[in-house]
């Protein structure tokens, strides 16, 4: 096997629209954006959009968590896409917003007739849904030396439309990107988590006392769930990444009956069922979250 068939063979190319890249914060936020878009008309429920789930979105685009993430964020900002979090089932629903997306192209457009004096027609690609990097038509109809562009339009306006993309912006954000360290999953902010817990379950017991034993066993957790592929973790490789999905656990636990106290006391006992966050930290209790064994009779 040469080693371009060797290529091809590992997949599709991704096709997406350099010329939105400076408009929406980088490459990457361009990369989720298209992809959105090629998903927005083949979505089951139109309401809340498609789901994904993390490895999915990355098999599709190459996207890291990390790099999802600062996307969806930027996305999010400019109010183009809308999430849908449904915690039971530990899943998070992407919609893109056709309104502000009209107004955000048609602005665009606008502004760059002014500064270049030309007819707006052309300057982006015509056709919003776009190529998916699962499509079988991606790596054929892409014209050589335009990876993403309209194969329906000319190379001169082609041409004209890359003139929008500020490749010193793209070159500064790549070596931005590049040049921070990520922090190790071994750093583990313990009170930071401890907040969490405070914050999102204020009426279970509260943590008065950080202890060794309590650093420990959150430590312990902080790892375990380092390694965990499933939602809402996701393998978080870094500090910020792992906060947000411990965010998105203490939120889960949250609309618990059974974790909060709102489920009658069993045979035996005078009073329900509290969590307090060494159960919640403990092997046990922690297994339970996941497995939604403590969801169970929720609305």
């Amino acid at each position: 096997m040469s080693p371009l068939e060797t290529i091809r063979s590992l997949g599709r190319p991704l096709a997406y629209y350099p010329a939105l890249a400076k408009h929406v914060g980088g490459i990457n936020a361009a990369i989720f954006l298209g992809q959105l878009m090629y998903w927005d008309e083949r979505a089951e429920d139109g309401a809340i959009g498609v789901y994904k789930s993390s490895e999915q979105w990355q098999t599709e685009t190459g996207l890291s968590y990390k790099e999802q993430m600062n996307a969806r964020k930027k996305l999010r900002t400019l109010g183009l896409l809308s999430e849908t979090h449904k915690r039971l089932q530990h899943r998070i629903y992407y919609k893109l917003n056709h309104d502000a997306f009209d107004d955000f192209i048609n602005q665009i457009l606008s502004e760059n007739a002014q500064e270049n004096g030309e007819s707006p027609e052309g300057n982006l690609p015509n056709d919003p849904k776009g190529i998916s990097p699962n499509d079988q038509r991606a790596f054929r109809e892409q014209p050589k030396g335009h990876l993403g562009a309209n194969p329906k339009r000319s190379s001169g306006t082609a041409q004209r439309a890359n003139r929008y993309i500020d490749r010193d912006y793209i070159h500064r954000l790549q070596a931005e990107t590049t040049s921070k360290e990520s922090p190790s999953p071994a750093d583990c902010p313990v009170e930071e988590i401890v907040e969490l817990y405070h914050r999102f379950m204020p009426e279970n017991p509260p943590v008065k006392i950080i202890d060794e034993d309590r650093r420990e066993k959150i430590t312990a957790r902080w790892h375990e769930a380092a390694t965990l592929d499933l939602a809402p973790f996701h393998r978080y490789q870094n500090r910020e990444a792992g906060l947000l999905a411990w965010k998105e656990f203490f939120d889960i636990c949250a609309h618990s009956d059974f974790l909060t106290g709102k489920v009658a006391p069993g045979p035996g006992r005078e009073r329900p069922f509290l969590a307090d966050l060494d159960f919640l930290m403990s092997a046990r209790g922690f297994k339970g979250c996941i497995e939604n064994k403590y969801h169970r009779g929720n609305s």
